[in-house]
Order: C-alpha cells, then sequence, then structure tokens
C-alpha cells in the first residue's frame, strides 16, 4: 500500500522500488563478461539527470501495483522502450554525490496511471550547477549497478 496518497508528493518509503524503462539498444546495456549478460550502461542515456532540475524519472512500483499494473504496463516497444528495471529506494537514497544522498520522491504528473505513480530521483540539493563528469559518471555507475531487469528480453547479442 503507498505510503504517499495518490496525488501528492513525498517522500518514497526505502523498501519500495522504482520502476525504470530502458531501450534495447547498446546506448543501455553493456555486456559484463564476469557476469555473463547485459546490465544498465551508466551512460546519460540509461541514467539522465534533467540539467535544469537534476532530477531522474521512474515510476513507483507500489503505486502502480495498487493500481493493478505490472512492470509490461510500462513497456511501449514503439520508442524502444521494451525493458523495465527497478531499484529499491533506499538504495538509490544510499547512493552519494557530493557527499549527499539522492532523494527519492512521489512526484505525480496526471491523476491516472502511471502518471500518478510518477517517480524523481533528484541530485542532492536540486544544485544549481551542473556536476562534474566525473562525478556524474560515478554516480551512474552506482546506479546501475543497482537497478535489476523486471520485465522484457534483452534482445542483443553478446560481443565477439
Amino acid at each position: 500500500m503507498p505510503n504517499v496518497p495518490c496525488g501528492e508528493t513525498g517522500q518514497i518509503a526505502d523498501a519500495d522500488a522504482i520502476w525504470r524503462t530502458f531501450k534495447n539498444d547498446i546506448n543501455y546495456l553493456e555486456y559484463d563478461v564476469d557476469a555473463g549478460g547485459w546490465r544498465p550502461a551508466a551512460t546519460m542515456q540509461a541514467f539522465n539527470f534533467d540539467h535544469t532540475t537534476h532530477e531522474m524519472s521512474g515510476r513507483w512500483r507500489e503505486h502502480l501495483q495498487g493500481d493493478g499494473w505490472v512492470p509490461r504496463g510500462l513497456v511501449n516497444p514503439g520508442s524502444g522502450y521494451s525493458l523495465v528495471y527497478e531499484a529499491d529506494a533506499g538504495a538509490l537514497r544510499a547512493v552519494l554525490a557530493d557527499g549527499d544522498p539522492l532523494t527519492v520522491d512521489h512526484t505525480p504528473t496526471g491523476p491516472t496511471p502511471p502518471d500518478c505513480a510518477h517517480a524523481s530521483v533528484y541530485w542532492p540539493l536540486r544544485m544549481e550547477e551542473t556536476p562534474a563528469r566525473s562525478k556524474r559518471l560515478e554516480v551512474r555507475s552506482r546506479l546501475a549497478d543497482l537497478f535489476r531487469l523486471v520485465e522484457g528480453t534483452i534482445a542483443l547479442l553478446p560481443p565477439n
């Protein structure tokens, strides 16, 4: 059951999860030789924080599940977003950027699913300056480690 009422903004509980869609594409995925499979890539395409708001969008799993949604409902093959990954809000919050944790909030963008379950992961303090490239890459790398595939089949072949 959601801990923030529908239509209201607020912090998402640590035990809840964020669903994020990815394209079945090498700009979003990288091959992990050690694990023998594909995983999210630490790229701007996969983990893009808006330059103005310093926000990365996702969907609040528990809110959508409360409305009867499953991850497949977020798949949009026409746009190429055919994979859904998830990460726990608490684990996302534990990622430090510039010494401060990321913020994970419910930020509805509309009255019906999936918009009512919009979630925002914010860079700390919604900084006015864009963080250094090395810091952005470090944070994206940590995020890539946290997200796990929950819907879709990766169609890419392993590299030679």
